[in-house]
């Protein structure tokens, strides 16, 4: 009797067999791999539909003002707050490949490495469902598009600035933001924004860290990261060189120039974004993300209000006026 009860027992306890739990399960244990798949989908897509439909070569405008200095380093750099391009740019010229080519094959690499890795993570940290809306956003979004071969600084800030956030949500460490500000604030001067969003996430005290401790952190990160790059130039270029070109850089007048830009004066209609649907759906995004997900998860929204303020202010301060610049915006619409 005892027998059959036990066995009877078993037997109604006994959970019904379930196809989406074998699927779940299978899932869990291969989440990494699916997530890096995914990643590899995301970046592989975009970068042939571009080379498809969108590829440019280097064109005399931005583009060249970029890659001429790479390919002739000896003269300097006319950009202090783009260093860190310019550098990239040297790398990518030893490559064999034509000089035309070296501008949009390394600017598609670093827009198609920022889709790939925010499509991992997503796929990683939230659901595989988030990771495939990403993938198919950036390849319907104009501003994506149309900067996706075409070299500017505010890509790679872009690509900075959202490995930033991504590590210092996994592992918490204001070492790496610190240093993650000085590549972002020397691949375009918009990045000096993402030391506002470290210090709002410093605020938090859920982790138990005091805010003079991270605050500590940030300004370790801060000196580490700028003698790394430091180190690199003198290197790379010699101290003569270096000081060189970056005593012209204040000397020559172009950071008076970069400060008044067009010097139109006013500031543009920014709210013109919003006839655009990607827009509506990065504004969505980011104030949506504040108001339902969780306090760390807010962090992306709260970059994306964050730079979209912070390109604002710099036009109302400077009154350097002149047109809508889409690429200045890339940054918050990604992180939105």
């Amino acid at each position: 009797a005892q027998f059959l009860q036990s066995k009877w027992e078993l037997i109604v306890n006994l959970k019904p067999f379930s196809y989406n739990s074998l699927i779940d399960s299978y899932i869990r244990k291969y989440r990494l791999i699916f997530s890096i798949f995914y990643g590899l989908i995301g970046a592989l897509t975009f970068a042939i539909q571009m080379v498809r439909t969108s590829f440019v070569l280097t064109t005399p405008s931005d583009p060249l003002e970029y890659v001429q200095p790479a390919l002739f380093p000896q003269h300097g750099f006319a950009y202090l707050d783009r260093t860190l391009l310019w550098l990239l740019l040297r790398l990518a010229s030893n490559l064999p490949i034509p000089k035309e080519l070296i501008g949009p094959i390394t600017t598609l690499a670093i827009v198609s490495l920022l889709i790939a890795i925010v499509s991992f993570w997503l796929a990683l940290r939230v659901n595989f469902i988030a990771s495939a809306i990403f993938i198919s956003l950036a390849l319907m979004n104009p501003f994506a598009i149309s900067v996706s071969t075409y070299t500017f600084p505010m890509q790679l800030m872009t690509l900075v600035m959202v490995i930033t956030l991504i590590l210092m949500l996994e592992f918490r460490n204001f070492v790496l933001g610190g240093a993650g500000i000085v590549f972002a604030l020397l691949s375009k001067i918009q990045g000096a924004g993402l030391g506002i969003i470290l210090f709002i996430i410093a605020l938090d005290k859920s982790d138990g860290v005091k805010f003079v401790t991270k605050v500590r952190g940030i300004f370790i990160g801060l000196i580490g990261g700028l003698a790394f790059l430091t180190a690199t130039l003198l290197f790379v270029d010699g101290p003569e060189n270096t000081w060189g070109w970056v005593k012209r850089y204040f000397t020559d007048g172009t950071a008076s120039a970069q400060i008044s830009g067009r010097n139109l004066s006013g500031v543009p209609q920014f709210l013109v974004y919003l006839h655009e649907p990607i827009v509506l759906l990065a504004v969505l995004g980011a104030f949506g993300s504040i108001v339902v997900l969780k306090r760390n998860e807010r962090v992306f929204g709260v970059g994306a209000i964050v730079q979209t303020s912070f390109l604002v202010m710099i036009y109302v301060i400077t009154q350097r006026g002149g047109p809508l610049v889409h690429n200045y915006s890339f940054d918050a619409l990604t992180l939105g």
